[in-house]
């Protein structure tokens, strides 16, 4: 038996709807009304769908809202699918199309810097957070609990007595990322997670962190990342 769902969602009402408070919007969706807007003017030509015999497509800004929405609360995609009046399926299929195409333009928006100028902004980010001259980026790592993977799970049960993945990420100083890597298994050293990125074979090169450099009591300082050292001590 199936159950009557309601003529209308929450999105459907208050997205268009301005008078809404906005404090209500971010609670919702994780994002402003306006940086949503932005978004979706950013992926919303790769968020259309066709229209079939059956029923007329969702329009871009509600498979937007769907995506945000898992990804900003977690919740199951059966328990999204009330909110939205939609189905299980169709959340799926939202959530897969606001990724895929989050992932299409992540090259655009998460750039480390690699000219003068570009490195000489990113360490102006941190100049009122940080006695520290010439930082470019704080880098740390996450690990994103997963199931046990059929194969190869030992590789991805990491200190944290659980089967993840990592994600290692460099920030500026406001908190936008400038570079990311994610999938290594949760067993690997975060060492050697850095050694494997290419950050790091790019500053081995010299194509990045080279310039500009600072002078610290007679000394040349180049640019550098931060980051928190994690000491893991035996017991006894």
């Amino acid at each position: 038996m199936s159950v009557p769902r309601p003529l209308e969602s929450w999105f459907d009402l208050h997205y268009y709807n301005v008078t809404v408070p906005g404090k209500f919007f971010r609670q919702q969706l994780r994002v402003t009304r306006n940086s949503f807007n932005r978004i979706l003017n950013i992926l919303g030509h790769r968020l259309v769908r066709q229209p079939s015999r059956l029923r007329d497509p969702l329009p871009p800004e509600k498979i937007l809202a769907l995506g945000l929405y898992r990804l900003g609360h977690e919740n199951s995609y059966v328990s999204i699918g009330p909110s939205f009046n939609v189905g299980k399926a169709t959340v799926v299929e939202a959530v897969q199309d606001v990724v895929e195409a989050l992932y299409e333009v992540r090259n655009e928006y998460i750039k480390f810097p690699e000219t003068e100028a570009e490195t000489l902004a990113a360490t102006g980010t941190f100049a009122e957070l940080s006695e520290l001259p010439n930082i470019v980026g704080a880098i740390d790592g996450s690990h994103v609990r997963i199931k046990a993977p059929k194969d190869n799970a030992v590789d991805y049960f990491s200190r944290y007595q659980q089967h993840d993945f990592i994600i290692q990420v460099v920030v500026n100083g406001q908190k936008m990322f400038l570079d990311f890597v994610c999938g290594y298994p949760g067993s690997m050293h975060d060492a050697r997670v850095l050694r494997r990125s290419s950050i790091f074979r790019k500053a081995e090169r010299g194509e990045i962190l080279s310039a500009p450099t600072v002078h610290i009591n007679g000394n040349e300082l180049g640019p550098y990342l931060v980051g928190i050292v994690h000491i893991h001590l035996a017991p006894g």
